[in-house]
């Protein structure tokens, strides 16, 4: 079974939007057979561990190691140095990475290491495409 990292900008995001948006993708990508990491599950242990940002980072990045491609949730304009960082390491690890972008967000300096780009206009939409993937 291949094992998906999901990338997703976290600062400055509605945390229950962004946890509903995220259960929706996990749920597509699962039952196209993947198996699904995305750190958002960790995110109360980590305030519970007051753990600092490069502690959280490393612990992405050792889950990333870990798996065989990178999906990059892009849904604001605003811009994730955390999530950047990780889609470098994955290029850097030759990891392939799949890019979904809300329509109308300038995601121009991640589509230089995107193998696939999708662009997406409502959460419907965005699962609609992922369940028409071929991983």
């Amino acid at each position: 079974m291949k094992k998906i990292f999901v990338a997703y900008r976290f600062t400055g995001e509605d945390l229950d939007i962004l946890q509903r948006n995220l259960d929706q993708i996990k749920r597509v990508l699962e039952a196209r057979g993947l198996e699904v990491h995305c750190t958002i599950a960790d995110e109360q242990s980590y305030r519970a561990l007051n753990l600092t940002v490069k502690q959280i980072l490393d612990n992405a990045l050792q889950q990333l190691d870990a798996c065989d491609l990178v999906f990059a949730f892009v849904n604001s304009a605003s811009r994730s140095e955390g999530m950047l960082i990780e889609l470098g390491y994955a290029f850097a690890k030759s990891k392939p990475i799949i890019l979904a972008a809300r329509k109308g967000v300038n995601v121009h300096s991640s589509t230089a290491v995107a193998h696939r780009i999708i662009e997406f206009d409502s959460m419907n939409n965005l699962m609609e495409q992922i369940s028409k993937l071929e991983f």
